[in-house]
């Protein structure tokens, strides 16, 4: 099939998904005063479950809901929704007469709640709500449910039904010893279901399992669409294509426990096979999901564990997993093989154990020091205890009396939009010194044996905007700041200077706790979870990762890389350990709470493993993640002793690599070429006596021969690798164990370093003849959807763009800067704005997009066209065209939508014109000429869709595109073939 073709098709099945669907989820939009992201982590429950169970579905914002958006749909879903606007309840009013169903959670709206034969709802929380462990479903009210669901709900929207209405309950909720509380949980009636609160995932198995139940009742075809797409993942785990690809692997690997389990799931594939030619889908759905974990349990036992290395978990209970106690908490993890765990011990106005510096939380009295509890029992197991500290957040643990305090005595962060915060403002020296002293009392008062920061920045982008924030930063720049907060606002005249002091507001803190824990107590080990993207986490949240590492402010470093996209974890793990090198281990924070199942979370560990991370921890442990996860986690990947001492722990050691292959430009060598490490000791370690030297690849022990002759006190290791993969020379002793590990070193098949060569280069056109275009393609967003639609269009010549060389770009004739994902450092600083000059001066063609007109921390390299990118983006996808241009030929006068849901204004400069504006008369796109080329700054997401995720160009920005480009080709140098 040709590439045209192959395009086609793949705009047919675009349009096929765009196209009406029977399932709808209303994404709540935030109203009141619950946040966006309080609504998007509840409706995100229901994205992913459904995703995985295979159900096709559309999503629709709850603030514009109309009878022709939801189409032909059957089952809308309300996951946690403000009371609705009037039009959009007036909508599903519409629908539910029209013979359509809702499913609506945790809501209050009497005329919602109508529709569904209830009259209304009592809060129900506290008291009313202690013990609540699950929900126990009516035995045959909704096919395929489970028969309990864990659900320990908090606090609950009760629901009591109309005189003589249909509907029934047929969920309660029940304690952990199994009593029913006699509170309703579940509404089940002829237009839909309540559910009484939000839906958790305590058990991600059960809940995924009743929203299936839930979707089979209204709209019973989805059961083919389930247990199909069940099907079809089965073996596809870790690489493999298959069943019979992991049935290879296992027979190699001659795993017994895993052979065994295959068989099993062969079983139940029979099984699901013969239910689904009987038409009976719910069962056929159980056995597909059945044969589905037992595959991917294969997977995990059979999965390699390793020594040397750190296996945490996170929790946010100070009091353990609910009914637990610490005991058994602890006891779970040691038994599986994890060696650490960071409890949640302290906010940023309270404690869970007896402080003299923070209010003490009522729960205490009754439950005792919940640090010295965690403590005794990580001694008991043999767990290494961090105590982690929510630091400046309040959150909703603090009594509401004492957080009220705070803000009364006007200790608390403020929004630009005069927004109080649940957060300190780190500013105030009080709150400075509370934090300082609370971390401190912890390392001085229990010998535990680290302390961890969370939540070591601001809230946002949008904070700090107090009058306390305001005067404390005019007291530092030394002069009035004129429009407060505008000046300081992201796109404001004093951003950067703003932004620098907020900045040091945080790190001053990670420094001072850093240096004073050491006088107390040297051994105690300080840390920090972080967000995971380093290039935009300064100019959001005012957090610099980089810079506590580069001065040794911090023992070992975690950060958050909560995802369930392989690619994605590989790209931030890459970046965070070529920043970190060697200065302190580095442990892969784990999102398993977003993981379908262990076997997820397995692949990342083997991933992080691969690339040279020294451990992981797990967020978070709970009783799913304890039931679910760690037995099967504790059969394989964890399985393993990890030895006497933990990499934070080892002595100081420096690896670097000598010979060809240590070229600066060279992270890998290829397969067949001689590898050497120098190993360098620290003063008073001794490597000459009694050192094992191992070769790891992928994390398990290699057969290839390693050379080692003493230099002085330096070690000299090389080895020549016979097959690819990641490989790290281990050093181990009687004394320590195992105690250095050297960087991962990617050693590269002929394919892989082909691979490599081509993107170290410039980009490779296919030389038959169209405009030469070169798409930035490494992690950028909506680069391969751009780089599709050029190459199925005539005329044009496109081929990814891996790096900003000169050479590279020269060899354009036009080149298009998408915004980027990752590396987005190589875009901020002032080389990269005197490239694009040199590139477009000397008759270059450059269109950029999004943020890279000029805004977080990206430069404007042509302020005579744009004098100006304005922060924040302008919310909205609205825009039309500004008079006529050659760039815009084939556009109307109407106004277009984008895909993207904000848009970047400019100022023109003097010599820029602006060809596209939103419909209040904002510049989004301006262009240019600049000396022999031109420049094209477009201030609209180009293929980026909602949750930034790359979709498709609409047909307004499809020709927007192709007509600037064809603009901006016209008269363009030929390059010279390289």
């Amino acid at each position: 099939m040709s590439f045209r073709k192959v395009i086609f098709v793949l705009a047919l099945m675009l349009a096929w998904v765009g196209m009406a669907q029977d399932l709808v989820l209303l994404q709540g939009m935030a109203r009141g005063s619950t946040s966006q992201f309080e609504r998007d982590r509840y409706f995100a429950v229901f994205r992913r479950n459904y995703e995985a169970l295979g159900v096709k579905f559309k999503i629709l914002q709850d603030d514009a809901v109309t009878v022709e958006a939801l189409g032909g749909a059957k089952l809308v879903v309300l996951p946690y929704n403000a009371p609705l606007p009037a039009g959009s309840l007036a909508a599903l009013t519409a629908f539910v007469a029209q013979g359509g169903k809702l499913a609506v959670f945790y809501h209050s709206d009497p005329a919602l709640l109508s529709l569904l034969g209830i009259d209304r709802v009592t809060y129900c929380g506290g008291d009313n709500m202690k013990g609540a462990a699950s929900i126990r479903f009516t035995v045959g009210a909704l096919a395929f449910a489970p028969e309990v669901l864990p659900h320990p709900s908090w606090n609950i929207m009760e629901p009591m039904l109309k005189a003589g209405s249909a509907a029934k309950v047929i969920g309660h909720f029940i304690s952990a010893d199994g009593q029913d509380m006699k509170r309703a949980a579940v509404v089940l009636s002829g237009s839909g279901l309540y559910f009484a609160h939000v839906l958790l995932t305590e058990d991600a198995g059960a809940s995924r399992r009743f929203l299936m139940a839930l979707a089979g009742h209204f709209i019973p075809g989805l059961w083919e669409q389930a247990v199909q797409a069940r099907l079809d993942k089965l073996g596809k785990v870790g690489g493999l294509n298959g069943m019979d690809d992991l049935q290879a692997r296992l027979r190699q690997l001659n795993h017994e426990e895993g052979n065994r389990l295959l068989v099993q799931a062969r079983s139940c594939l029979d099984g699901a096979q013969n239910f689904r030619s009987q038409r009976r889908y719910g069962d056929a759905l159980a056995k597909a999901e059945e044969a589905l974990a037992l595959t991917r349990r294969a997977y995990v036992v059979s999965s390699p564990s390793r020594s040397g290395e750190l296996r945490g978990v996170w929790i946010h209970s100070a009091y353990g997993i609910a009914d637990w106690g610490w005991d058994k908490t602890v006891k779970v993890l040691a038994d599986q093989g994890f060696n650490a765990i960071f409890p949640n011990m302290l906010w940023g106005y309270v404690a869970d154990y007896p402080s003299e510096v923070l209010p003490v939380h009522p729960q205490v009295a009754t439950a005792g020091d919940q640090i010295q509890l965690c403590l005794d029992a990580c001694r008991k197991y043999g767990l290494e205890m961090h105590v982690w500290k929510v630091n400046w957040n309040m959150g909703g643990h603090t009594p509401e009396e004492l957080r009220q305090q705070m803000v009364a005595a006007g200790r608390t962060q403020m929004t630009n939009d005069g927004k109080e915060t649940r957060y300190l403002a780190p500013h105030i020296q009080e709150n400075f010194d509370l934090e300082v002293a609370a971390m401190l009392e912890v390392a001085r008062k229990y010998p535990v044996d680290g302390i961890h920061f969370d939540y070591i920045r601001y809230p946002g982008a949008d904070a700090d905007f107090s009058p306390s924030a305001r005067e404390a930063f005019e007291a530092v720049l030394g002069r009035v700041v004129p429009e407060w907060p505008k000046d300081c606002m992201s796109g404001g005249a004093l951003r950067r200077e703003y932004n620098t002091w907020r900045s040091n507001n945080i790190s001053r803190l990670v420094e001072t706790v850093y240096r004073e824990a050491k006088k107390i107590r040297p051994d105690v080990m300080v840390s920090a979870a972080v967000f995971p993207n380093w290039d935009s986490a300064p100019h959001s949240i005012a957090q610099q990762s980089d810079e506590w590492v580069a001065k040794g402010w911090l023992d070992f470093i975690c950060p958050m890389n909560y995802t369930v996209s392989n690619t994605a974890l590989e790209r931030d793990l890459r970046r965070q350990l070529a920043s970190v090198g060697q200065r302190m281990p580095l442990y892969a924070g784990l999102g398993s709470f977003l993981h379908e199942d262990a076997a997820l979370t397995t692949e990342q560990i083997q991933l992080s493993r691969r690339l040279g991370a020294a451990g992981v921890i797990c967020f978070q442990h709970s009783r799913g993640f304890a039931e679910n996860f760690l037995p099967d986690l504790g059969s394989g990947p964890t399985s393993q002793a990890t030895g006497k001492l933990l990499p934070h722990r080892w002595p100081a050691i420096r690896f670097t690599r000598v010979g060809v292959a240590a070229g600066a430009e060279r992270d890998y060598v290829e397969v067949g070429e001689r590898v050497e490490w120098r190993v360098a000791p620290a003063a008073g370690v001794g490597l000459a006596h009694g050192v094992t030297v191992a070769l790891a690849n992928d994390g398990e022990h290699s057969e290839e021969p390693v050379t080692v002759r003493m230099r002085g006190r330096e070690l000299h290791c090389s080895f020549t690798p016979a097959r690819a993969g990641a490989f790290q020379v281990e050093l181990s002793d009687k004394q320590w164990g195992l105690f250095a590990r050297s960087p991962a070193l990617a050693v590269l098949s002929a394919d892989e370093l082909a691979e490599r060569r081509l993107q170290e280069g410039p980009p490779v056109f296919r030389g038959e003849g169209g405009l030469r275009v070169g798409v930035w393609h490494h992690d950028a967003y909506g680069a391969a959807i751009i780089l599709a639609a050029l190459n199925a269009e005539g005329g044009f010549d496109a081929a990814p763009l891996y790096n900003l060389k000169a050479a590279s770009l020269q060899a354009c004739q036009v080149v298009i800067l998408p915004q980027p994902r990752s590396k987005g450092e190589q875009f901020r600083g002032e080389e990269y704005k005197l490239l694009l000059r040199d590139y477009v001066s000397g008759g270059g063609r450059l269109l950029v997009t999004h943020a890279l007109v000029g805004i977080r921390g990206y430069p404007n390299a042509f302020p005579e066209l744009v004098a100006a990118a304005l922060e924040p983006a302008l919310p909205g996808a609205e825009w039309r065209l500004k008079g006529r241009h050659p760039a815009t030929v084939g556009l109307g006068p109407e106004t277009f939508k984008s895909t993207f849901g904000d848009r970047i204004v400019m100022t023109p400069g003097a010599m820029g014109r602006v060809i596209a504006e939103a419909p209040g008369g904002e510049a989004v796109m301006v262009v240019g000429q600049v000396g022999k080329g031109r420049y094209a700054a477009c201030g609209l997401g180009l293929a980026i869709g909602p949750k930034d995720k790359d979709c498709e160009l609409s047909a307004a920005e499809r020709t927007l595109l192709l007509s600037t480009l064809r603009w901006l080709g016209e008269r363009a140098p030929m390059p010279r073939d390289k």
